[in-house]
């Protein structure tokens, strides 16, 4: 690294990822702290060039690129047989890590309990689940959702800052509006405030 440009490199317990968006946060959070960077950070990646920035606010803004993804009606049935609940739609692109399931409700994304080993033959690498939340209020999301990778060595991600890339630029469209608030409810808890602007996808949150 030097003048705020970095390699970056992400590990599962059992391979290498093209992109781990809380990691990124997470090592962009080390440098602004214990080093004195420019406000922007260049990390070269796998997949591609990511950038962080200091939102003025004690937070991190990432920006990643969105990964628009194809309906594929007849992978319905063998993702319902894997997550236990029938999505209304299932959403991938070949060649790209994450599938999307959209669910009926977000009762559906908390509850979920998944046969991994089912969730690890399907043919991308790891499943998104989400579903439109309640966004009226303070504590309202417009959507939520759960990762599960296990056969990337992840059952479920605690917070998968990459899944963004895909769900944001899908409610975008469905809700209408750039700027989304989002939760992950894995057991840990994630919450995510995020904009769609030229095609990339900006995170914010708090480095922990």
């Amino acid at each position: 690294g030097g003048g705020g440009d970095y390699d970056l490199r992400w590990f599962t317990p059992k391979m290498e990822v093209d992109m781990c968006g809380h990691a990124t946060l997470a090592t962009a959070h080390v440098i602004y702290n214990t080093h004195s960077p420019p406000n922007r950070l260049t990390f070269h990646t796998r997949g591609g060039a990511l950038q962080t920035e200091l939102d003025g606010g004690g937070g991190i803004q990432m920006s990643l690129p969105a990964q628009e993804k194809d309906s594929k009606p007849n992978m319905v049935p063998v993702v319902a047989d894997a997550l236990g609940v029938t999505p209304q739609r299932v959403l991938w692109k070949e060649g790209q890590r994450h599938g999307l399931a959209v669910l009926p409700s977000p009762s559906d994304v908390s509850s979920l309990a998944p046969d991994l080993q089912k969730v690890a033959d399907l043919p991308f690498g790891g499943v998104i689940c989400a579903a439109e939340g309640q966004p009226e209020g303070e504590d309202g999301f417009d959507f939520v959702y759960r990762y599960f990778a296990p056969g990337s060595g992840i059952p479920e991600d605690a917070a998968t800052g990459s899944a963004q890339c895909s769900l944001v630029p899908y409610y975008a469209g469905e809700l209408g509006r750039a700027k989304l608030r989002s939760a992950q409810l894995s057991p840990r808890r994630a919450d995510f405030t995020t904009v769609f602007e030229g095609g990339r996808v900006l995170v914010s949150r708090q480095a922990c």
